[in-house]
């Protein structure tokens, strides 16, 4: 069952870069270019996390100034909408830490389905961030941390934190989709004609977000 949901979201991540590349950064962000991440490891006591984003909004001068989070809900729920008009509790504490490593002060959470997409905005809590770090410390920080026979007494303070966190989060804009379709494009050529990748021309970036998006209606 598990596997299928992340299947889902692989298959459909395509379609929400594109969705973004070509109806939310000509709009809201036009002075900046997608580009895909990797993860970040990071120090949790003795142990580490690793923290993987979905991509960042670069400026002109290579500056990160947002990132971005792709969500795509496998669809047919029952009591309530497939597309997410709010950030769910459970990917609060992912956001926040894309955000921390990546030094944005902001984050596009986007939810697509192939009906629409919806972009909600979050900002940084640096302490919300700081506090959720300290708890993971607690229960996994040490080289050999013993299996929780109890919940921690702190659980349900930082949980209605990071509740009141999502409460915070703006929803935007819901927006029509792009689909995508094979068309044999010159990668070259579609690059130099798509200002929102121009940097990554510049500096002969050629990643794997650059194949996949030549495909889109838009190009």
């Amino acid at each position: 069952m598990v596997q299928s949901f992340l299947d889902h979201g692989t298959r459909e991540e395509i379609n929400a870069v594109g969705t973004l590349v070509g109806k939310m950064l000509p709009v809201y962000f036009p002075q900046l270019s997608f580009r895909e991440d990797g993860c970040e490891i990071i120090n949790i006591g003795n142990s580490m996390a690793v923290i993987s984003g979905d991509g960042t909004g670069i400026s002109e001068e290579e500056d990160s100034v947002v990132a971005f989070e792709f969500k795509c809900p496998v669809p047919g729920k029952t009591y309530t909408t497939d597309i997410q008009y709010k950030i769910p509790t459970h990917y609060t504490t992912q956001i926040l830490g894309q955000m921390a490593v990546k030094k944005c002060k902001s984050l596009v959470f986007i939810s697509y389905t192939h009906e629409s997409a919806s972009y909600i905005h979050a900002d940084i809590n640096s302490n919300l961030w700081e506090q959720t770090k300290t708890f993971a410390e607690e229960l996994y920080g040490t080289d050999n941390p013993p299996r929780p026979t109890r919940r921690n007494p702190n659980s349900k303070t930082l949980l209605a934190d990071l509740k009141t966190y999502s409460d915070t989060c703006s929803f935007m804009v819901e927006f029509p989709l792009y689909l995508y379709r094979l068309y044999r494009v010159h990668v070259h050529q579609w690059m130099t004609n798509n200002m929102y990748m121009e940097s990554m021309v510049r500096n002969g970036m050629f990643t794997k977000t650059l194949h996949l998006l030549k495909k889109y209606y838009l190009l």
